[in-house]
């Protein structure tokens, strides 16, 4: 019984490759030369300094939720430390002139609608 589960998981996983495969490869229709027309602006030097604990709290005041299944009061209740946390994180990223990968790496999760045949 476990050899025949097995391969329909394996059937399973290797239909969702092709169908996210075939989503997300599309070829692109995107014209470059139109970032041509598009002005050039004189630089906001203000936004060129990293990011201060003002700006951290302002921002975690603000927050709503998201889509990350977080609630905001998470951020909000332990206010000064978590705001020193995010503070050093986004001043790493702002000095290394990179985001970790961790922040980079995506999960696709499906969500059955309860509509149809589950296997399919």
């Amino acid at each position: 019984m476990c050899v025949c589960v097995c391969e329909h998981r394996e059937g399973i996983l290797s239909r969702w490759a092709e169908h996210f495969h075939g989503v997300l490869n599309q070829p692109s229709a995107f014209d470059p030369s139109v970032l041509d027309a598009i002005p050039d602006r004189d630089t906001a030097h203000g936004l060129m300094e990293p990011p201060d604990i003002s700006e951290v709290h302002r921002a975690v005041n603000q927050m709503a939720s998201g889509s990350d299944g977080l609630p905001p009061e998470l951020f909000k209740s332990g206010c000064p430390v978590n705001i020193d946390k995010l503070l050093s994180l986004y001043t790493s990223i702002w000095s290394n002139g990179t985001v970790p990968q961790e922040f980079k790496d995506a999960q696709i999760v499906h969500i059955l609608k309860r509509k149809g045949d589950r296997s399919v």
